[in-house]
């Protein structure tokens, strides 16, 4: 999963640290633009082929962006999934 492939990127990093932001941003829009699909895919806006996944069990309230986005790459499982839309379908 994406997810999982971000947590094994935080996990290689030799000397440089790499902000969980910065990897988020490859996993998303970053991927997009390496492959010229900005405007179709990589970031939740209207208009956009969107995947998406929704997970419970989290309070983000108070938290920082990094914190979130920690809680998410390292905490979520499929336990946490709640629904799954693909090209706007729920499948779960």
């Amino acid at each position: 999963s994406m997810l999982n492939s971000m947590k094994m990127a935080s996990f290689r990093q030799d000397l440089d640290l790499i902000e969980l932001s910065d990897i988020f941003y490859s996993a998303t829009l970053g991927a997009a633009k390496v492959l010229s699909k900005e405007k179709l895919i990589g970031s939740i806006e209207m208009g956009k082929e969107a995947d998406l996944v929704f997970i419970s069990g989290f309070d983000f309230s108070e938290k920082t962006g990094e914190e979130i986005l920690s809680e998410l790459i390292f905490l979520w499982n499929e336990k946490t999934i709640t629904s799954v839309y693909v090209s706007g379908n729920k499948l779960l």
